[in-house]
């Protein structure tokens, strides 16, 4: 059975406990070690799920398998929650053996409904435009192959690798941009190199998910002062002029453009992180806010100890939520109590706790 056939194949498979392991040829495998191990390693200390909502899944499940060299288990759908399309036919859970956060939850949404504007300007923004999740970001030693194996299976991207300086040490990036406004981010660290490995072959799980804002300091007042997330870096960072950018600017702009960044996270060892990014001097799109209609990336997933902790900063501060805490079936960690919640500028965070039977 070719690679092709093998997404085919779990494409039919509906909702059943079909698996695949990297290569057709391989051994079924789940990905990761078990849920509860995931679970575990991220509680309280950063996202374990970013979700991610097209009407075509094939595309992400594709570069999943055959660019990153990740895992796909099919999963029954979960009840609704916000941040989801309302009404989702199939489910996957995406991911590498190590039992690590990072993992894609890939939904498909239901034909009856797509077709709103949120859907489209979504699809189509540009990575100035501001609200929702922009991308997720992971490591490579082989940016350029990835990108040239993710065009073939129809990815586009905003520029071919492109070097950065940052803090020292050099890069290669280079933004995937697929269906319906998913977006993956390769990182190849040139110098100093990271030892091989055979994640870093294809790509290692995603470590961190971006966010476009038009005001970092409302960004700042939501994750430091109200969900007492922890900053782990900050700054300014400006490319270099008249050369290739890997946001795709123009040549003559990417000098000018100034990037103000801020990276958190619960914890500051945690395993997954969040980056909030503003583009100084490019006024791009407030995209839609309004999560139930749009697709692309459309909520990350944090596991916490307490969820009422969670809720009681929140109400604190009156912020309102997406979605009251509410108990309900989550495959494959079970039942658990979950709330959502969106930032100033509309990227859905949910958190959940195990909830007793």
């Amino acid at each position: 059975m070719t690679r092709r056939n093998t997404i085919a194949a779990l494409l039919l498979s509906g909702c059943g406990s079909a698996l695949i392991a990297g290569p057709a040829s391989a051994p079924p495998t789940p990905v990761g070690t078990s849920p509860v191990a995931g679970y575990t390693e991220a509680l309280d200390r950063g996202w374990l799920e970013a979700v991610i909502t097209v009407r075509q899944p094939e595309a992400v499940l594709q570069l999943a398998e055959q660019v990153a060299g990740w895992q796909i288990e099919a999963l029954p759908a979960a009840d609704t929650a916000a941040g989801a399309a309302a009404s989702a036919a199939r489910e996957w859970r995406v991911g590498d053996a190590s039992g690590q956060p990072g993992v894609l939850r890939v939904i498909e949404a239901r034909a009856s409904a797509a077709g709103t504007s949120a859907r489209s300007v979504r699809a189509s923004a540009q990575p100035w435009d501001t609200g929702g999740h922009f991308s997720v970001m992971t490591r490579s030693n082989d940016a350029e192959g990835r990108w040239r194996k993710a065009e073939s299976l129809g990815w586009g991207a905003w520029n071919a690798p492109v070097e950065l300086d940052f803090a020292g040490v050099r890069l290669a990036n280079v933004i995937l941009r697929g269906p319906e406004g998913v977006n993956v981010s390769i990182y190849e660290r040139r110098a100093p190199r990271l030892p091989d490995a055979p994640d870093l072959r294809g790509l290692r799980r995603p470590f961190n998910a971006m966010q476009i804002v038009r005001d970092p300091a409302a960004a700042r007042r939501f994750y430091v002062d109200i969900l007492k997330f922890e900053v782990l870096n900050e700054g300014r960072y400006r490319g270099a002029p008249g050369v290739a950018n890997n946001f795709g600017m123009p040549a003559n702009l990417a000098g000018e453009v100034v990037l103000d960044y801020m990276i958190v996270a619960p914890v500051k060892n945690g395993p997954t992180q969040i980056e909030v990014v503003r583009f100084n001097g490019i006024e791009g799109r407030a995209l839609p806010t309004d999560p139930a209609p749009t697709l692309g990336i459309t909520a990350l997933r944090f596991p916490v100890s307490r969820l009422a902790l969670i809720e009681e900063r929140l109400r604190a501060a009156n912020w309102p939520l997406l979605q009251e805490a509410t108990v309900r079936q989550l495959a494959p960690y079970g039942r658990v109590r979950s709330l959502s919640v969106s930032s100033p500028e509309g990227a859905v965070l949910e958190f959940f706790e195990l909830s007793a039977p």
